[in-house]
């Protein structure tokens, strides 16, 4: 069996039956989440990934999670992430990331 044809079975099956996948219908698009690492803002979070893409979003998760600490400030005005150049659209979308409590920003306020 493919492993696509695979996996069609087991996430909606195994994963819903434990509660470890939740799928959310947004945007025409089926977005599959884990309420696990999503639970306060699994709606925010599906909404991003079906407009901006999974890729997107995971791209921007693993700068993040490289780079730690930096205040969100920082990296919008520089537009980049530990030396990978971000384009404006990106900085956008980490911006409602850290906004909308889907990621922690680094700094409590930018507003001085």
């Amino acid at each position: 069996m493919e492993l696509s044809k695979l996996s069609e079975q087991i996430i909606p099956n195994e994963g819903g039956q434990g509660n470890y996948l939740i799928t959310k219908r947004v945007r025409g698009k089926d977005v599959v989440l884990s309420p696990v690492f999503f639970s306060e803002n699994a709606d925010i979070y599906a909404d991003l990934v079906a407009k901006s893409g999974a890729t997107s979003i995971q791209r921007l998760l693993k700068l993040i999670e490289g780079f730690q600490g930096v205040p969100l400030h920082i990296i919008e005005t520089h537009k980049e992430i530990n030396g990978t150049k971000l384009k404006d659209d990106e900085i956008v979308l980490l911006k409602r990331l850290a906004s909308d409590g889907a990621v922690k920003p680094p700094s409590v306020s930018d507003n001085i």
